[in-house]
This record gives C-alpha cells, structure tokens and sequence, in this order.
C-alpha cells in the first residue's frame, strides 16, 4: 500500500529516548511529518526507523538545544518539508503560516513539588511554565498556541537507573523501590512516557483548539505536595518539545 503524504510537520527536540521518544511516536501516529531532533544522532536515528517502519514519515535532526544556531539550522530543515512547525523557537515561522500549536514539557517542580531534587531545578523548570504562559498572551492572535505539559515520577531509563542505584546502596529491591513511590499518588501509578505522550498528543491536536497558556500536569493525582522521598533531577526525563 503507498503511504500516504503527511499532513504536516513536528518537530520534537530530545526525542533520542524517554519522554521525547514516546512523544515523537504521537504526530507520527496522527499523519504527521517528524523531525526528530537531539544531539545524540544514533538513537535519534533508530527513533526515525522505528516510526517509517511503522508507516510513517520522519526525518533526523541533529540540534542542541544550547546552540542557537543548530536551533536555526533544524527549524529551516524542517520548513523545507513542511510550513505547519509545532516547536518553541519556531513561533516566527507559524505567524506566517496562520498558526499552530506549540507545547513544552517542564516538570511538576516547575509548579512547586516540594520534593524536588535542587530549587535550581525547580526555578528552571518554573521558568518554562511561565514562558508558556506569556508565550500564549502574545502570540494567540496569530492562531498560535502556546501549552505546557508538566510530568511528575516517569518511568523512563534515567528513573530506572536511579531506582537501581539506591537498590545497590539500600539492599532492596527495585519493585520495592518503585512500588513505595507508587504508593505516595492517589492513582498509585507512576506515569510511563506514554502517559506524558498522550497529553502532549492532545494539546497539540485540534481537539484543544481553545487550550493555551495552560500548564497541564501528567502526574498520577500527585498534587506537588504529598511524599516524602527526594528524588533526583531529571527523573522526569525533561524534554521540550513541539
């Protein structure tokens, strides 16, 4: 059967592996164009093979986040494929394009989780909520939305690797581990990426075509402010997206 044309672009930074690889698999699904974007340029590419093997359309991006001119040089990349971006730099190229969705991943420490491993941290992933929010403000009359996505515990490689460690140092088990801090959320679940990937999926969607500036949290109930146990940063597996 020929595949069919995609029905537009996203681009999706840090999608090499955790959250940002389950997220990348969302647009894919939905008929879209991806550009996988990290610096990590081998599992990026399997993430690409995976999605054409699947049936559907993606590229490979080589960017850091931290150079503005890879940032540059991805987004122009991606407009030679498609106009319609879904990235947080791109908000200059959706205006002429009529719009579009933007959505970034922060943490549920952004919104104040006191358990949260450094204020540092926390002070950063903040800063993206409040980007969102003021992002949504000015650019909602070109058609541009603008949502964040704020994980809480992610079963991702990085958790399980933490998990493993204090396994080793506290002689238990790591489904002892994990099931404790389940057992610290009302679902008493903790999110796989998956579970990040499908809000990300729906904001992005035109099913929440009058959401934005809203940062929306994936975190099994947690409210910020129940458990007991510090966790180390990054164990969300923090990843923006578009």
């Amino acid at each position: 059967m020929a595949r069919s044309a995609p029905s537009g672009t996203a681009v999706v930074t840090g999608a090499a592996r955790g959250i940002g690889r389950a997220i990348a698999a969302q647009p894919a699904a939905q008929g879209f164009h991806v550009a996988v974007a990290d610096v990590d340029d081998d599992r990026a590419a399997d993430v690409v093979d995976k999605i054409v093997a699947d049936g559907g359309h993606a590229s490979l991006q080589h960017a850091d986040m931290n150079a503005p001119a890879q940032i540059d040089g991805m987004l122009a990349a991606a407009a030679e494929i498609d106009g319609g971006l879904a990235m947080q730099a791109a908000a200059r190229l959706m205006k002429d394009a009529g719009g579009d969705s933007i959505v970034d991943v922060a943490s549920i420490a952004g919104k104040g989780w006191k358990e949260t491993s450094n204020v540092a941290y926390a002070a950063a992933q903040g800063a993206v909520v409040t980007m969102t929010r003021i992002a949504a403000a000015r650019f909602g009359e070109y058609g541009i939305r603008v949502d964040s996505v704020c994980p809480g515990m992610t079963r991702t490689e990085l958790m399980e690797g933490w998990l493993q460690g204090r396994s080793e140092s506290e002689g238990r088990s790591v489904d002892d581990l994990r099931s404790e801090i389940s057992r610290q959320v009302p679902l008493q679940r903790l999110n796989q990426p998956a579970d990040v990937a499908a809000a990300v999926g729906f904001l992005g969607s035109d099913a929440a075509r009058t959401i934005t500036g809203v940062p929306s949290t994936s975190t099994a109930g947690s409210s910020g402010t129940e458990g007991r146990r510090r966790v180390p940063h990054g164990t969300s597996d923090i990843r923006t997206v578009g």
